[in-house]
């Protein structure tokens, strides 16, 4: 059976006391390890039965699901459209000779349609790329902040070593978020 860690000098800031203080990122691996390695499941002072349940709520934000492709500018969207456009002109006017001018007039229209909203049209793109990065930059600073918790078992909450405020569990995800 493994040595169970040395005790750290972190005090839960409501009890004071550090007999019931773990690592949460410990706990969290602990817990999702627990069924396939008991022995790591020992590495702190958390009861086994309440290890799984606990480490679960103590999961890392998440910045939940991506897309499977980067969104694309929509000025590359219309250089691809433009390059390809050439081709079923072409066949358009091998096969239908007369439609060619009313369908170069429907994508003048288009085209203008798009320059005239394109300043607005860019500008969403560009909120929407500004946006996805800062919602990046939190997940990512609450992780780093989520690496530095600490939880007291006795009271059922996560504390930062040196500051006097303990969260609930269940307020953990918003209080990184912050």
């Amino acid at each position: 059976m493994p040595d169970k860690p040395a005790s750290h000098p972190f005090k839960c800031p409501v009890c004071g006391l550090s007999d019931q203080v773990d690592k949460v990122s410990t706990i969290y691996l602990a817990g999702i390890a627990d069924k396939r390695a008991p022995e790591i499941g020992q590495a702190t002072k958390i009861p086994s039965q309440k290890l799984r349940p606990l480490s679960r709520l103590l999961a890392p934000p998440s910045s939940g699901k991506s897309a499977p492709i980067r969104p694309l500018h929509p000025d590359t969207v219309l250089i691809v459209f433009s390059c390809i456009l050439p081709f079923f002109l072409l066949g358009i006017l091998k096969q239908q000779p007369a439609m060619l001018i009313p369908i170069v007039l429907v994508l003048a229209i288009l085209y203008g349609f798009y320059f005239f909203k394109r300043k607005a049209v860019v500008a969403k793109f560009e909120r929407a790329q500004a946006n996805q990065r800062e919602a990046q930059a939190r997940i990512e600073r609450g992780i780093k902040t989520w690496m530095k918790l600490y939880y007291c078992d006795r009271d059922a909450g996560v504390f930062l070593p040196g500051k006097d405020e303990l969260v609930p569990v269940e307020q953990m995800i918003s209080y990184l978020m912050r």
